[in-house]
């Protein structure tokens, strides 16, 4: 019933912010169930796949007009590659730092979609319509940000693709940054779930009970946000996020403190051991 209901909460937060519902899945199987985070990321993108393809084909039949394309296969290209330079730093990142850049993510993402609140900023940077070649040109990093924490947390790229699109360009909406964020969504997740399958860190029992009502809470989370203003949609995000990095962040102390209280009696015994030494 818990791995049931955590993903509805992830399927309707996908389709409501376009994140993908790994910002869900990710900490609650880390900290409420204490998977490791590679395992849990490897479940979240399983089950991202299948929400993402849902939530992708909702909108078209909701709202067909908020999938920018044009973006939705720059963004494409630069997540493949992202995912790909992600896939090299997996095997090398230990569970700590994982854990700490996860936490350092989801706070810069905040702070992107707060200040996307402001009525200065909302006017973004440039417009795409005025500036297609320049607008593409910056959407390609966007893609690669994403790409890179969809493969290392999980998270399908939504945290980068949404606040960067809605904060850069000042014709792109909430809406429609957050559309085209779950079209992207799948061939990035698709990447992730395969290389974590190879890892072995894809739980595919975990997916099979979360997936279900992932699906349904997706379009429930498309057909809600298509009824609501943008503003409240960012608010909303931002909070998510922010709550989740500082809940995240407050265990990886703790578990640094109890790393460095258990080696210090230990130095301090050889340290005596090697004084006592003729």
């Amino acid at each position: 019933m818990f791995l049931a209901t955590l993903g509805f909460i992830a399927g309707v937060s996908s389709g409501f912010l376009g994140i993908g519902g790994g910002l869900i899945i990710v900490p609650a199987l880390t900290l409420m169930l204490g998977y490791p985070i590679k395992r849990a990321v490897g479940a979240s993108l399983g089950t991202i796949v299948g929400v993402s393809l849902i939530g992708a084909a909702t909108e078209l039949l909701v709202k067909r007009s908020n999938i920018h394309w044009a973006l939705a296969v720059i963004i494409t290209a630069g997540s493949v590659v992202g995912a790909r330079l992600a896939a090299r730093l997996l095997v090398r990142l230990p569970e700590h730092t994982m854990r700490m850049l996860f936490a350092a993510s989801l706070l810069i993402a905040a702070y992107r979609m707060l200040a996307c609140l402001r009525p200065a900023a909302a006017a973004g940077l440039f417009t795409l319509a005025n500036h297609p070649y320049a607008g593409y040109a910056v959407a390609l990093p966007v893609g690669l940000l994403g790409g890179l924490t969809s493969t290392l947390f999980g998270l399908g790229g939504g945290i980068v693709t949404v606040p960067g699109l809605t904060l850069l360009f000042g014709d792109v909406s909430f809406h429609a940054a957050r559309a085209t964020s779950l079209v992207t969504m799948m061939p990035t997740s698709s990447f992730g779930a395969r290389h974590h399958y190879r890892l072995g860190t894809l739980d595919l029992g975990l997916v099979k009970q979360m997936l279900p009502t992932a699906v349904l809470g997706a379009l429930v989370g498309v057909f809600a946000v298509n009824h609501i203003a943008p503003g409240p949609c960012r608010a909303a995000f931002a909070v998510v996020l922010l709550a989740v990095a500082v809940r995240l962040l407050i265990p990886a102390r703790r578990e640094s403190r109890r790393e460095t209280a258990s080696v210090a009696p230990y130095a301090s015994s050889n340290y005596g051991a090697k004084t006592s030494t003729p």
